[in-house]
């Protein structure tokens, strides 16, 4: 179990190291000059993208991320997640800032890089609980766009628990279509008429799906957030051991 576990720690590990570019479309890969490009800092979560939570936009270790999205027109929620040591590392906190909000828009070869102040020390992280400015900046025409306040994020807890996926969803996560695309309405299906006979006997109530475990992308989530709550004494320890 433990040499399993290694297995699976070491090729988590060498995942989020690799994991610059993350694709966010369907279909078949595309050059980047098809395709917009939003640059995210490395202190910087993902919440969500047009409403959808997407766990591929978020690592457990590792530098910028750019997300690779079709073109055309998205709202992107990203909130400030930093671990500071207290007392030379005897203890430590997970500052969690206000979300923010930015709309931003897209033709095929743009680059958009999310960008905001650094916190200069703990207590000026912790004012960005209660507010949290970011800048979209176009890296073409140089076009800014300012965030607006989002909802203050649940504890880290919440999301451990609350996370619900199925196998058939793990794809669909990690893919998000531009909102004039996902906002279409769709054609209604044409309504069929049911046939009842008095011979035919009443069908049992379909019995309850199954409960799934968690998919890839949500087990990865929790390692996660357990990671960040580690003090840097214990992050080193658990790989001494895990060798």
């Amino acid at each position: 179990m433990r040499a399993l576990f290694c297995i699976f720690l070491a090729v988590f590990l060498t995942a989020c190291a690799q994991q610059s570019n993350v694709r966010l479309y369907p279909g078949n890969e595309q050059a980047s000059s098809n395709l917009l490009t939003v640059n995210v800092p490395q202190d910087l979560e993902v919440t969500s993208i047009n409403g959808q939570r997407v766990p591929a936009a978020n690592r457990l270790i590792g530098g910028e991320q750019a997300l690779e999205l079709l073109p055309g027109d998205y709202e992107i929620t990203v909130m400030y997640k930093r671990v500071f040591d207290i007392g030379g590392g005897m203890s430590h906190e997970v500052i969690r800032s206000r979300n923010a909000v930015i709309n931003l828009s897209g033709n095929p070869g743009d680059a958009w890089a999310l960008s905001y102040a650094a916190p200069e020390s703990l207590e000026k992280a912790r004012e960005m609980r209660n507010r949290f400015d970011v800048t979209a900046i176009n890296q073409r025409s140089g076009e800014r766009i300012a965030s607006r306040p989002g909802a203050r994020p649940t504890s880290a807890l919440a999301n451990l628990v609350g996370v619900e996926s199925s196998p058939s969803d793990a794809e669909a996560d990690n893919v998000v279509m531009p909102l004039q695309a996902s906002t279409q309405p769709s054609a209604p299906a044409p309504r069929q008429q049911a046939s009842y006979t008095p011979s035919q006997s009443a069908a049992p109530a379909a019995a309850p799906a199954a409960a799934t475990l968690p998919t890839t992308d949500a087990t990865l989530t929790t390692l996660q957030q357990l990671w960040l709550l580690l003090s840097p004494e214990s992050r080193q320890q658990f790989l001494d051991w895990a060798q």
